[in-house]
């Protein structure tokens, strides 16, 4: 859904299928860094944590109630707290948590593969 708004432009998108192949999950989302790279306002919803880490700002909700807004790395820190209101974490965020359980210091701030493998080293 594009709506145009004066000169600014708001694309949504709902909830992608999650039979999509991992491929052409891959392209639409180059698409739509593209078009936020030249100034698109992109809603997107998912339940797919490792998407939600892109966003510049994630909304949280919970039974149709906003329940948390901020940065990925200020909503994903809070690892207990998001499992209770029943939603995964990126799978990195997940391992560094159990990592850190285990007595290994890491910073809690972890979201990508990237991240943790630099932390690691």
């Amino acid at each position: 859904l594009d709506l145009s708004l004066g000169s600014q432009h708001l694309l949504i998108i709902s909830a992608l299928p999650a039979f999509i192949l991992n491929k052409i999950l891959v392209e639409v989302l180059a698409v739509v860094r593209k078009l936020h790279a030249k100034g698109f306002t992109i809603i997107y919803i998912t339940h797919f944590m490792d998407e939600a880490i892109e966003a510049d700002r994630v909304v949280v909700m919970d039974c149709g109630k906003i329940v948390k807004v901020g940065t990925a790395k200020e909503i994903f820190i809070d690892v207990e707290g998001i499992k209770k209101i029943g939603l995964d974490v990126p799978i990195a965020a997940e391992m560094a948590y159990r990592l850190r359980k285990k007595g290994i210091k890491l910073p809690k701030d972890i979201l990508t593969v990237e991240d943790l493998s630099a932390a690691l080293n």
